[in-house]
């Protein structure tokens, strides 16, 4: 054997790095099978290098996840995570790779273990956007459903995550989920909430009468601590409103064009698009934001000024059309809202000011 090992060894972890760094899929494969079908000892270490790997050379790692169905269900708490998140770091780039793993990816759903819950929702939502008809839609809407119940935030925020994902593939395979979301929109967590009102309002876009009857709830995360979150309100509501609905109260417009975030002022402008009579209203403050040195706010407000309601995505404004587009991508903070010292970066565990190396809860290594 040219790694110097037995046959029935599992591989050198110098050696997968070796076949990783010249990007030989071919002999990852074949070296992720040995591991496999090896003993299960050296499964945890030699993952932690394929989980790297994913991360930077996807298309290398993509070629052998079909083999990752005996990782995804061992009963190592650490093997399955590592195995789960090295699925989703090739998921964003080739979320089709994961089709052969729908079957243990759905079980994992129900996993003991919260982070491995979430990780397989969020590939799932990755492959339902990708090709929707690789999903079964209704199985995945109850499976998500039950995630948003979870008592972890951070399996909630994923389920809400791969909701949005899969409305972003397929919105009619979320029509029937929408109902089930009003109780969720006041999620403690603002990443869950960020979540569900981008499922929403992608929802919203093309069935807009689906989304009326919980659009007063929607109205209210204009309220929202979380600028992402009055965003994607904003959003709902302009497809809404484009519709003839209107909500039980009064929306003032004005605090969402003079607010400080720029997501939050071009969506407003978008969501006034159309509406000369509101046009008109906030035409000076409108003038003011056409003239902004933000690009996205600039154009949201000429198009509003305009008349063009449908023309704002076109013009530059990345509003819920772009998130079906795969290249679309959302900044950390919308992830992270609140960041935290001392906190694991993957499942925001904190640590004590003096440690651990690795994280207690995920086993994620240093900080």
């Amino acid at each position: 054997m040219t790694d110097g090992s037995e046959a029935g060894d599992p591989p050198p972890a110098a050696a997968l790095r070796d076949a990783i760094d010249r990007e030989a899929s071919a002999e990852v494969e074949s070296l992720v099978r040995r591991l496999r079908d090896g003993s299960d000892d050296a499964w945890k270490d030699r993952l932690r290098v394929l989980q790297s790997a994913a991360d930077t050379e996807p298309s290398t790692v993509a070629p052998a996840l079909p083999l990752f169905d005996a990782f995804l269900t061992d009963g190592d708490r650490p093997v399955r995570l590592r195995a789960v998140k090295t699925v989703v770091a090739v998921a964003e780039s080739r979320p089709t790779a994961v089709e052969p793993l729908v079957e243990v990816l759905t079980e994992r759903l129900y996993d003991d273990f919260y982070f491995v819950r979430a990780r397989a929702a969020e590939a799932l939502g990755l492959l339902a956007r990708a090709d929707p008809s690789a999903v079964d839609a209704t199985t995945a809407r109850a499976r998500f459903l039950d995630c948003l119940g979870d008592e972890k935030p951070a399996a909630r925020g994923k389920a809400a995550k791969a909701f949005a994902h899969l409305a972003a593939g397929d919105p009619d395979a979320c029509r029937s989920a929408v109902g089930n979301f009003a109780a969720r929109l006041d999620d403690e967590s603002p990443v869950v909430r960020f979540w569900l009102a981008t499922a929403v309002a992608t929802v919203a876009l093309d069935h807009p009468q689906t989304v009326e009857p919980i659009g007063d709830d929607v109205a209210d995360l204009l309220a929202d601590g979380n600028p992402f979150v009055r965003g994607r309100a904003l959003e709902c509501l302009g497809a809404l409103r484009r519709d003839g609905w209107r909500p039980d109260g009064a929306v003032d417009f004005e605090p969402h064009l003079t607010d400080g975030n720029s997501f939050v002022q071009a969506r407003a402008c978008w969501a006034l698009a159309g509406d000369d009579g509101r046009v008109e209203a906030h035409r000076p403050r409108l003038e003011e934001l056409a003239r902004a040195d933000d690009d996205a706010v600039r154009r949201a407000a000429t198009t509003a000024l305009d008349g063009h309601a449908h023309g704002a995505s076109g013009a530059g404004v990345q509003l819920v059309e772009d998130f079906r587009d795969p290249a679309y991508s959302f900044d950390a903070d919308v992830e992270h809202p609140e960041p935290r010292e001392n906190a694991c970066p993957n499942c925001g565990t904190t640590y004590p000011p003096a440690g651990p190396p690795v994280c207690p809860t995920c086993d994620t290594p240093g900080r």
